[in-house]
């Protein structure tokens, strides 16, 4: 889970973009579905391992997306007493983004940082929660710019600021009809074309699985899901209760 892009398109509408990168020896997701916990309808890929997930959205207004780690790379402490993926849909049994910053419960919980994007009368508002392992850290960032993000625990502070450089060079010159395409391209190839591994991973223990974008537009909610290791494609809706 670990290169996550975010472009807003206007003040209620957004592309978010999310590589996961996960080790070799990981099951392969289910393909997204339209899912129901705490009585709320979300959409989200399914990590077979745990029964989590990394990233989702919602009809109401509330999209999620997890990053392995923290700030900076950090040795794992197993035992831990859950898994990220269970604390992301956490996210779903609070009243607001900031309620679950505030109240989660996250001791013994491996470190991770989460996107998140809530949407209310006609605004959107961007946060980070970063969890180091001992301390939470929750900022609300600027959503009428664009953000780029990138895993600690697989990505050095070089490759982390040339993915940020290549990011602000895309959408610099980037046109709206064209976004959801462009953007995918980006977190398949990168640019400059010739050097797509810091963007895709594909080594010794780890790989790029799948893609996953959220498009909130309009009156719809659009979740495209690509599976990169069985080459597949799956595009899920659901409607947009705050156009």
């Amino acid at each position: 889970m670990c290169t996550v892009s975010y472009f807003p398109i206007s003040s209620n509408e957004f592309t978010l973009t999310s590589n996961r990168d996960v080790s070799k020896a990981r099951m392969i997701a289910t393909l997204p579905e339209k899912r129901t916990i705490y009585d709320r309808d979300f959409l989200a890929p399914i990590d077979k391992d745990a029964n989590g997930t990394w990233i989702f959205t919602t009809p109401a207004g509330i999209t999620a997306c997890l990053l392995n780690g923290a700030f900076e790379n950090h040795v794992a402490n197993p035992p831990y007493r859950k898994s990220r993926g269970h604390i992301v849909l956490e996210i779903l049994n609070f009243f607001s983004v900031q309620e679950f910053a505030e109240k989660v419960d996250l001791d013994a919980i491996e470190p991770f940082t989460l996107v998140l994007i809530e949407s209310q009368n006609q605004l959107q508002s961007l946060y980070t929660l970063i969890w180091d392992g001992a301390q939470k850290h929750f900022e609300k960032l600027d959503a009428t710019q664009p953000h780029i993000w990138a895993s600690s625990t697989l990505y050095t502070q070089e490759q982390k600021a040339y993915v940020r450089k290549s990011y602000d060079k895309l959408v610099s010159g980037i046109e709206i009809e064209n976004l959801e395409k462009e953007l995918q391209s980006f977190h398949w190839c990168g640019i400059p074309k010739t050097n797509p591994e810091v963007i895709r991973i594909d080594n010794t223990t780890h790989h790029t699985v799948s893609t996953t974008q959220i498009v909130r537009q309009n009156e719809k909610v659009v979740m495209h899901y690509f599976d990169l290791i069985r080459n597949m494609e799956s595009t899920l809706y659901l409607k947009n209760e705050f156009a």
